[in-house]
């Protein structure tokens, strides 16, 4: 359900990058991220930075994130994005 919302979401957003998070049994985060639909590539670098990480480059996820490690993730695709533009 998350890569549905995500790609619509996407869709909707093509210059931004679309993060899904939701909440996994264990309390950790599943995550989904689309890169912009303008430039579609860094999802899977991004993603494979974390423990549980990857993908392919236009949509890649992250298994299970601590939810400590959350606010990092956002500045990772935040920076990653601006310095790509």
């Amino acid at each position: 359900m998350s890569g549905t919302y995500g790609n619509q979401l996407a869709a909707q957003n093509p210059e931004k990058p679309v993060i899904i998070a939701s909440y996994n049994a264990e309390g950790t985060l599943a995550i989904s991220l689309r890169a912009p639909k303008n430039n579609p590539y860094g999802a899977s670098t991004i993603c494979s930075q974390f423990a549980t990480g990857g993908g392919r480059e236009g949509a890649a996820g992250i298994n299970s994130l601590p939810q400590s490690e959350i606010d990092t993730f956002i500045d990772v695709v935040s920076k990653y994005y601006l310095l790509s533009q």
